[in-house]
C-alpha cells in the first residue's frame, strides 16, 4: 500500500515538473511572438526543456520497476528499452528477463537503484 502511494506521488511530481517545462518552453515562444524579440530566447528555453525532460525521465526510470504478468517476476528494464517501449499510464510493453515473454508489465514503485 505504501508503494502505491509513492507511485501516485511520483506520477503527480512528473505532471508538476512537466507543467513547469511546458511553461518555460511555451512562455518563451509566446513572449518572443508578442514582443518580436530574439529567437535565441526560444533556443535557450528549448535547451533547458530538453535538459529538464532528460533528468525527469531518468528520475522516473530510477524509481519504477515492472512485474511480469506471466511469471510475476519484478525487474527494471534498461533505460533505452524503458524509453522506447509502448506504454499506458500504468503498464509498459517489455520483455521479461526471467521468462522472455513480451507483455504489458505492471508498473510499481521501486526504491532508487544504481
Amino acid at each position: 500500500m505504501e508503494k502505491t502511494k509513492k507511485l501516485h506521488q511520483l506520477h503527480w511530481q512528473m505532471i508538476g515538473i512537466g507543467l513547469v517545462i511546458d511553461l518555460i518552453l511555451w512562455g518563451s515562444i509566446i513572449y518572443v511572438f508578442l514582443t518580436h524579440g530574439s529567437w535565441w530566447l526560444v533556443a535557450g528555453a528549448l535547451v533547458i526543456s530538453v535538459a529538464l525532460t532528460t533528468a525527469l525521465v531518468r528520475y522516473v526510470w530510477q524509481h519504477t520497476a515492472y512485474i511480469c504478468p506471466n511469471c510475476q517476476h519484478q525487474f527494471r528494464p534498461g533505460l533505452k528499452e524503458y524509453f522506447w517501449s509502448a506504454h499506458t499510464p500504468s503498464t509498459r510493453k517489455l520483455v521479461c528477463p526471467n521468462c522472455r515473454q513480451k507483455n504489458f508489465c505492471i508498473e510499481v514503485y521501486a526504491d532508487k537503484q544504481a
